[in-house]
């Protein structure tokens, strides 16, 4: 399945300090975080991004998934760091349900060890090395938009 749009949202937890990244913006959808800011921000043209739809792993020195959606166009990735009282978990389920309040197809959602190595995750899936954590602590959605059938966000 080819998608033209795609839009990336990214959790981590540490303890926020300074203001929001100079030039970025939310996401019209999903309201912010309470008590997060935003950390990392860029929209650029992407050429066949793959979002997978289900755990991955590393076999033969490859990325392995059993489905995947590859993707082209305008990327809008926002990184938001949440203070430390809240877990990532809070934010993502939080995030899904006011996506598929507002109409969203969920075509995937994993939690914990079930999504796989979340340096794979980091490094194969979001290209943010400076993303890290334990697998107990991940969440992955990709849902499409609603009102656009080519807008998907993860």
């Amino acid at each position: 399945m080819r998608v033209r749009w795609v839009t990336a949202l990214i959790l981590t937890i540490g303890i926020a300090d300074a203001a929001d990244l100079p030039g970025s913006r939310d996401f019209d959808l999903l309201p912010r975080y309470p008590q997060s800011e935003i950390v990392g921000f860029k929209e650029r043209d992407v050429l066949d991004r793959t979002y997978p739809l289900d755990s991955i792993r590393r076999i033969s020195g490859r990325l392995r998934m059993s489905d995947q959606i590859a993707a082209s166009g305008h990327l809008t990735a926002v990184t938001y760091l949440l203070p430390d009282v809240h877990t990532g978990i809070e934010a993502f389920e939080r995030g899904r349900n006011r996506l598929l309040n507002e109409g969203a197809e969920l075509l995937f959602w994993c939690e914990g060890r079930e999504c796989g190595s979340s340096s794979l995750w980091a490094n194969e899936v979001f290209h943010r090395s400076t993303l890290y954590g334990p697998e107990a602590r991940q969440a992955y959605l990709l849902a499409r938009l609603p009102g656009d059938s080519d807008r998907l966000m993860a």
